[in-house]
């Protein structure tokens, strides 16, 4: 003979709560797994971001090297170089910074910490009239400069004649704003990004 099931409301409740358990419990773990996802993301972002900053320093500080040894040569010139073809430096400091302009697309930095993105918003747009200011240098210098001789540039008492000390000004000026921009991402930008990439981990 066939037992009848007997409705226990109870039980009905008690089942209930189970299906409600599990489905809540699906939810949150593909929740957890998708942010665990988007974070992992993330955090490959700035490691990448990390290494093209890095990249970044590497290039200011070969370009500010450049020009100290420009400024080295104005310093040490002499009789013996006189008649030798006086080159004008040439300043290589060109950025494409994809990873940076993808982070300014994406609004990364800004979901991250707004602080942040106004931080790279500055540095990037200095970087950026660095090398206009580059370019600007190295057009006036090829310009103004090229087909001289080492003697035209100086006097008789081997200083810089008047009309060229713009070019060691202008040099100066180049070292020092490549010297600033270079502390800054060496000391601030850098450690502050590696600080995110650490709390990825935690």
């Amino acid at each position: 003979m066939k037992r009848e099931r007997v409705f226990s409301i109870p039980r009905f409740i008690f089942e209930l709560f189970i299906v409600f358990i599990g489905v809540y419990g699906a939810f949150e773990l593909n929740r957890y797994q998708q942010n665990k996802r988007e974070n992992t993301i993330k955090q490959n972002y700035f490691i990448t971001f990390n290494s093209e900053l890095r990249k970044l320093i590497a290039d200011i500080r070969n370009a500010e090297r450049s020009v100290m040894i420009e400024m080295q040569k104005l310093e040490n010139y002499h009789d013996s170089i006189a008649e030798k073809p006086f080159i004008p430096a040439f300043v290589s400091f060109r950025q494409s910074l994809l990873i940076t302009q993808a982070g300014f697309n994406d609004d990364v930095f800004v979901q991250l910490d707004p602080s942040l993105a106004s931080s790279l918003t500055g540095g990037y747009d200095y970087v950026k009239s660095m090398e206009n200011m580059v370019d600007v240098f190295n057009q006036t210098s090829a310009s103004k400069l090229s087909g001289l001789l080492w003697k035209d540039l100086f006097d008789r008492s081997s200083n810089l004649k008047d009309e060229y000390v713009w070019y060691q000004s202008r040099l100066k000026l180049l070292q020092s704003n490549f010297k600033f921009i270079g502390d800054m991402m060496e000391n601030q930008a850098v450690p502050a990004v590696e600080v995110i990439i650490q709390e990825f981990n935690n």
